[in-house]
């Protein structure tokens, strides 16, 4: 069972449902050295092997997915089978590829610890204003949460700034924007973001209803978090979709605008859901923004820039290690965490590669 918000635990978990529905491939994997590392290569389950009987088959035939199920266990240390049955059922692989992706990036990263994102500062402070601007940066931290943007505000309260007269510019510039991990997917699947180089509640919105009266409801997108909750501007829902799919969901990337719709008649009397977010680093900074407001920094505008060369750095918060990170995301089945790790690790070669490339004119 994998939960449509990507977290398997079922404390956890908001259990929306079954959500694999991708293609199948046939693909194989050889991994030196396997015996040490839990991986079983190609050609240790070629030969055709005998029926076995086991109590995992006995268990399979009574759950009545005796048809649908497929799975074959090995013994690595004495490369003998445990159990299989059905195994050449070829069924959607889901979330066995993110082995892949964790062996990519443990073989890629061993130097890199831990994440970061900063907050810089340029300009000068009088009279509790601050005529300049702040700037977030971020690094593909796939784990920032609402409420470790405290810290970027504390450190600017600390100066004593009750306004800024000038923008909070988001330098998202060290990995590209991706709205989409897979496109072909229905829209409101939150396990199926945007992500970059700056990233917010594995760029999720909470989508919360609670009905008044008859045919009338009281909807909000949230950032939450434990101790803080951003409300965000930038991403709206009407309930005025009576035609089509459930959801409905627009993007507009010239103005950083998602806009989402869904038919009334399927919301309860109250409920929420996650649903994804696309414009990540734009999500991360509004929130930011909201966030400075409520603690009484007025700010006003929001854009993209990289950071000035004249600013300087205001604090920077970190990330748990990253094999902390990577072992969650193999626990929990979390795409986004795993696929921006897959991202972060792609970075050294893309850049080389596209250097490359301007380097001949071929861009």
């Amino acid at each position: 069972f994998q939960a449509e918000d990507g977290i398997r635990d079922c404390l956890l978990s908001r259990g929306l449902g079954d959500v694999y529905k991708r293609q199948v491939f046939r693909f194989s994997v050889v991994i030196p050295n396997a015996s040490h590392i839990g991986c079983v290569t190609q050609a240790a389950v070629e030969p055709v092997l005998p029926k076995t009987t086991n109590i995992f088959t006995n268990l399979i035939k009574k759950s009545g997915f005796e048809n649908n199920t497929s799975f074959m266990a090995v013994d690595l240390r004495s490369n003998k089978f445990i159990g299989r049955h059905n195994e050449k059922l070829r069924l959607p692989i889901a979330s066995v590829t993110k082995m892949v992706t964790a062996c990519y990036y443990l073989s890629n990263n061993y130097k890199l610890d831990r994440f970061k994102t900063e907050l810089f500062i340029d300009g000068v402070i009088e009279d509790n204003i601050l005529h300049g601007d702040l700037y977030l940066k971020g690094y593909g931290d796939p784990t920032l949460k609402t409420d470790d943007l405290s810290l970027f505000i504390d450190s600017v309260k600390n100066l004593g700034v009750t306004e800024v007269h000038g923008s909070l510019f988001y330098d998202n510039s060290y990995l590209p924007d991706i709205n989409y991990i897979n496109r072909n997917q229905l829209p409101q699947y939150a396990y199926n973001p945007g992500m970059g180089a700056i990233n917010l509640n594995e760029n999720r919105i909470l989508f919360e209803w609670k009905r008044l009266e008859k045919a009338k409801y009281k909807t909000s997108l949230t950032a939450p978090g434990l101790k803080n909750i951003a409300q965000v501007t930038n991403i709206t829902m009407d309930l005025e979709n009576y035609k089509g799919p459930v959801y409905n969901y627009e993007l507009d990337e010239t103005k950083f605008k998602e806009r989402w719709s869904v038919n009334r008649r399927i919301l309860g009397k109250k409920g929420s859901r996650w649903l994804p977010v696309r414009e990540s680093s734009y999500y991360a900074t509004e929130a930011l923004k909201q966030l400075l407001v409520d603690r009484g920094i007025e700010i006003t505008s929001i854009s993209r820039k990289k950071v000035s060369e004249k600013s300087r750095l205001l604090c920077t918060h970190y990330s748990v290690d990253n094999k902390i990170i990577l072992k969650s995301a193999l626990k929990y089945s979390k795409n986004m965490v795993t696929e921006s790790l897959g991202l972060f690790t792609s970075r050294p070669v893309s850049y080389t590669h596209l250097r490359a490339h301007e380097t001949r004119g071929n861009l």
